[in-house]
């Protein structure tokens, strides 16, 4: 399941390749995967690409973002034309988009459990403060590890690690090595973690990210 480092390496090859891109016109194909509102977008230049934890934020113009959660398989696909998407015969595609330059970039879903929405900047950041702070950005600091691991103090501490609500990008892979690393056995909790053991577990945890 692609955690966060996973989704920093598609941000930064969806920058190289559709970032000022236009979108002619999206055709969805799973709309259980992909919102029918993606069918409106015509002429819908791409701004940029971002992530918060494993969530990929692909801004448009007019104060539109595509939000998507890859979950378990979600993975995108560029081809360069049209005849290179039919050779490929993908069966597993949820919205396919027609660039400008010829070119089509496809979300396809095996497990169906990826979703793509199209949201205003106002639903926009009502879902990303639905998670905690991204473990990557400035603002995650030990003291606010610390803070975050005590709101959770009964809680084990591999669980609270996982709590997208609380660290916004690790999962079981992640958080599993950074407490390999820093020798804390999984099922501790977290109220019994010395400050010599959360400041180790920090810093063991931003190294293997």
């Amino acid at each position: 399941m692609p955690e966060l480092p996973e989704v920093e390496t598609i941000v930064q090859q969806l920058r190289k390749r559709v970032v000022g891109k236009t979108i002619k016109c999206a055709a969805v194909k799973d709309q259980k995967i992909a919102d029918t509102k993606l069918e409106t977008l015509v002429s819908a230049r791409i701004l940029s690409a971002s992530r918060k934890g494993k969530i990929i934020i692909i801004e448009l113009d007019k104060g539109r973002f595509l939000l998507t959660e890859l979950r378990m398989t979600g993975h995108f696909h560029h081809y360069l034309t049209k005849a290179a998407a039919d050779q490929a015969e993908e069966k597993y595609v949820a919205v396919t988009f027609f660039l400008n330059d010829g070119s089509l970039l496809t979300f396809n879903e095996v497990r169906r459990f990826g979703r793509m929405r199209l949201l205003t900047e106002e639903q926009l950041h009502q879902a990303l403060n639905k998670l905690g702070m991204d473990v990557l950005s400035k603002e995650f600091t030990l003291n606010a590890f610390r803070q975050l691991l005590e709101k959770r103090k009964k809680t084990t501490v591999k669980i609270a690690l996982m709590d997208q609500h609380l660290f916004a990008g690790v999962g079981n892979i992640y958080a599993q090595e950074a407490l390999y690393r820093a020798k804390i056995l999984p099922q501790r909790k977290n109220a019994t973690l010395s400050a010599a053991e959360m400041q180790n577990l920090y810093r063991e945890l931003l190294a293997v990210l």
